[in-house]
C-alpha cells in the first residue's frame, strides 16, 4: 500500500495561460506522489493563489496511472486515472467560475463482491 520511492516530479500536469492584458497569470493543476499508492497530492494554481488537495484513486488491483485533462474550456480540467483497458475515467474536476477556483468530485469508483444465495 506504500511506495518505497516518491518521485520529486510530477506525475501529471495541465497549464493554460490566464487572459489578463496587464499580467502573466496560469492556471495549472499537478499531480505529485506521496507516500499512499492510492493517493496523490494536487498542486492548484490560479493567477496568486495556491491550493493543496488530495485525490484518491480507487484500488483495482493494478498500479494507478492518473492524467489530467483539458475539460470544458481553457480553465478547466478533469483529473482522472486509467482501467486496466486503458481508458481514462473522470474523477475530479477542477474549474475556475468567477474568478474562483472550483473543485468538484465528479465520481467515485469502488470495488465490491456479489454474493448470489
Amino acid at each position: 500500500m506504500e511506495r518505497t520511492e516518491i518521485s520529486k516530479q510530477a506525475v501529471a500536469g495541465y497549464t493554460a495561460k490566464v487572459p489578463d492584458p496587464l499580467n502573466d497569470f496560469v492556471f495549472s493543476v499537478r499531480l505529485f506522489e506521496t507516500p499512499l499508492r492510492f493517493r496523490y497530492r494536487a498542486d492548484i494554481r490560479y493567477k496568486m493563489m495556491t491550493i493543496k488537495d488530495s485525490v484518491d484513486i480507487p484500488n483495482f488491483g493494478h498500479q494507478p496511472r492518473v492524467d489530467i485533462r483539458r475539460h470544458e474550456g481553457e480553465l478547466s480540467c478533469m483529473i482522472g486515472f486509467y482501467d486496466e483497458n486503458g481508458v481514462f475515467k473522470d474523477l475530479k474536476k477542477v474549474e475556475v467560475r468567477s474568478d474562483q477556483v472550483k473543485i468538484v468530485q465528479v465520481k467515485r469508483y469502488g470495488r465490491g463482491t456479489v454474493i448470489k444465495k
